[in-house]
């Protein structure tokens, strides 16, 4: 891969809204704050990390620059092109899958906006009588018991009462949090942002690995097929890249 890497001092611009470009960048070290607007009235969008990507708009639509980065510490870039990035992407299959869940998140947006925009026409709509609706109560499980993930030497993590349950670290460039936050224990950052789900059907836990995740999911040592939903039980031993973890529940 021909990428080149920059280094730029806390402060200095990287990229400026509404200029043309023709390459994205993967911050290696330090910060980079992505803002849009000038003066009174710029906003921050995101603080992006080590890991984290920007800028990649301009090689998909090539558009002008939609936002503004700059250096929020000291920090070492990798600066790509249109002609590496497929490289990239090929070397590198989890940043193809952010990049999509990046865009699928800015969908989801402009809909919620929409939807608003929906609610508060309707709200100002003069408002017509509700037929009374038949609510259910849900029924508890019956023998269910509490379900956590424990690390070595730490405390457990107790899991939340849902039946798909989210593990990774927090993706500060689609804004994607996990139900379980791994970052704390994955010093190396080798557990992908979407690294892995546990699913509950029927009374029993299965570990699913996400698409795109990086260095792998093991149960007992053994590695899971991503896509296929993996039996645990109580006392397993749960790896997510490098971060090792105990079943206790089921």
């Amino acid at each position: 891969m021909n990428a080149g890497s920059s280094t730029y001092k806390a402060g200095a611009s990287v990229i400026t809204e509404g200029e043309s470009g023709k390459e994205m960048f993967v911050i290696e070290s330090g910060s980079v704050e992505v803002f849009r607007g000038s003066g009174p009235k710029e906003h921050r969008i995101s603080l992006l990390e080590a890991g984290d990507f920007f800028g990649e708009m301009v090689l998909l639509d090539d558009q002008p620059r939609s936002a503004s980065a700059r250096a929020a510490t000291d920090c070492q870039l990798l600066v790509i092109d249109a002609t590496t990035l497929d490289e990239l992407l090929r070397q590198y299959p989890e940043v193809a899958v952010r990049m999509l869940r990046l865009l699928a998140g800015r969908l989801r947006a402009e809909g919620a906006r929409a939807d608003l925009a929906e609610v508060q026409a309707a709200a100002s709509a003069p408002a017509k009588p509700a037929a009374k609706a038949a609510t259910k109560t849900p029924a508890a499980k019956a023998g269910a018991s509490p379900r956590s993930l424990v690390p070595p030497g730490g405390a457990p993590i107790p899991l939340p009462d849902k039946d798909d349950v989210g593990l990774g670290r927090f993706d500060s460039v689609s804004g994607l949090a996990p139900d379980i936050e791994l970052g704390p224990f994955d010093t190396k950052k080798l557990t992908s942002r979407r690294h892995a789900r546990l699913v509950r059907e029927n009374g029993e836990t299965f570990v699913l690995e996400e698409i795109g995740t990086a260095n792998g999911t093991f149960v007992n040592g053994t590695r899971i097929v991503t896509g296929v939903k993996t039996r645990v039980v109580d006392g397993d031993t749960l790896r997510f890249g490098g971060v090792d973890l105990v079943y206790k529940g089921d």
